[in-house]
């Protein structure tokens, strides 16, 4: 059972029990009695270990970490995304006082060893080294970089930037700040992400 998040003439975007966002025909979907019922923590971690064989999958509570990477750079991400979540859902919901649930399903982060797997698992253009799926809704990124190599501390700063920045979308479109599939200007969502992402090492 999906829910359908938003209907474009005969098309419909359903969110599917793991989070994810699917085009449907309407014409091809039924209306059910049965309710919407969010895949459980345990379920997406079996789902996603099928699905990524021979990578480890971690849970916490609002997130699952599918990775292959060295422990390092898992411990390093999931720091950043646990300890920024609840600054962020406070921010939104106690400063600006506006209106923020819980995600309904868990944030899956994908941690790729290398480029090449990141750039196997999907397509994206060079130089990318991160990046957050609305579709999916997940964030996607990979360790060894060739700045690594050359400069060490700027890679370490960059990386820890870059997950922040997309753990931002990732939060701000499951915690009802920003809807999927709206059309923000490039600017503002952005900006969020840069505003709201650490620039500090600590």
């Amino acid at each position: 059972v999906g829910e359908v998040h938003v209907q474009v003439d005969d098309t419909l975007a359903v969110v599917m029990p793991d989070g994810r966002l699917r085009s449907v025909e309407a014409r091809k979907a039924s209306v059910t009695a049965r309710p919407y019922a969010p895949i459980s923590v345990k379920d997406l971690s079996a789902r996603l270990s099928e699905e990524f064989v021979g990578f480890k999958v971690k849970s916490t509570r609002r997130f699952v970490y599918v990775y292959n990477t060295s422990e390092p750079f898992y411990t390093g991400t999931r720091n950043i995304l646990e300890s920024m979540y609840p600054a962020l859902f406070d921010y939104y919901a106690k400063r600006l006082k506006q209106p923020v649930q819980a995600p309904r399903t868990p944030l899956v982060v994908v941690m790729f060893r290398t480029d090449a797997e990141f750039q196997q698992y999907r397509r994206m253009p060079s130089g990318v080294v991160a990046y957050y799926y609305g579709l999916d809704n997940r964030v996607a990124m990979y360790e060894q970089s060739r700045l690594a190599q050359v400069a060490p501390q700027i890679a370490m700063q960059q990386a820890i930037s870059t997950v922040a920045h997309e753990g931002v979308h990732q939060i701000l479109a499951n915690i009802g700040a920003q809807q999927r599939l709206s059309r923000w200007p490039i600017w503002i969502s952005e900006g969020l992400a840069e505003y709201f992402a650490p620039t500090e090492v600590s």
